[in-house]
């Protein structure tokens, strides 16, 4: 009995390597900025109520001066608060736009990062099982968080956050079947004396 096939070993040139830039990215819904924009107002508000409390306790709140180059302290810490929460929601939405997926026949790829750019790639075939996250604020705006774990892995190996509850059924439905079919044996049939795949 003879294997059909035969061990193929070519050579791979930098020209004829396909070009990851070509990949076409999904955004991600409003939504998700909404809900960082959300975190971003809690977390700063948190900060100030914060300081402003721990600055009162000490009494050192009353050793502030009055005034700044003439202007009333009040309103230069109220300027810069406004510049601060400005400069997070331009973060925010810059994070927001950068991120995306992109679903193909064999593999999910994702990208992020403001400073440092990440695109995390996941073929189907490691893909072990997938996980639904959906917290207090991404309910809120009716969003979930899709993990995909691969074996062996002690965590995620690849999050994508922000998606519709629809979406991330409909792309956890798919990822799973296409893993699936691509994990599944290969059934050898006889025919003529050779065995074919």
């Amino acid at each position: 009995m003879q294997k059909s096939s035969t061990f193929q070993n070519q050579l791979l040139r930098e020209r004829d390597l396909p070009n990851s830039a070509s990949l076409s990215f999904e955004g991600l819904p409003k939504a998700h900025w909404y809900s960082q924009l959300l975190v971003w107002t809690l977390v700063f508000t948190a900060l100030i109520a914060v300081n402003v409390g721990v600055n009162t306790l000490s009494g050192n709140i009353e050793d502030f001066p009055t005034e700044i180059n003439g202007y009333p302290t009040f309103l230069a810490a109220g300027i810069v608060s406004v510049l601060l929460y400005a400069f997070g929601v331009l973060v925010t939405w810059v994070g927001f736009s950068k991120k995306g997926y992109c679903l193909r026949e064999q593999d999910i790829h994702y990208q992020k990062g403001v400073v440092w750019h990440v695109t995390k790639s996941l073929p189907y075939v490691r893909i072990q099982h997938i996980e639904l996250e959906t917290g207090p604020i991404e309910r809120l705006f009716g969003l979930t968080t899709m993990k995909f774990y691969s074996a062996g892995g002690g965590g995620a190996d690849l999050k994508v956050s922000g998606l519709t509850e629809d979406t991330a059924q409909k792309m956890r439905t798919y990822v799973l079947s296409r893993a699936k079919d691509l994990t599944a044996p290969v059934a050898m049939t006889e025919s003529n004396g050779e065995t074919h795949a």
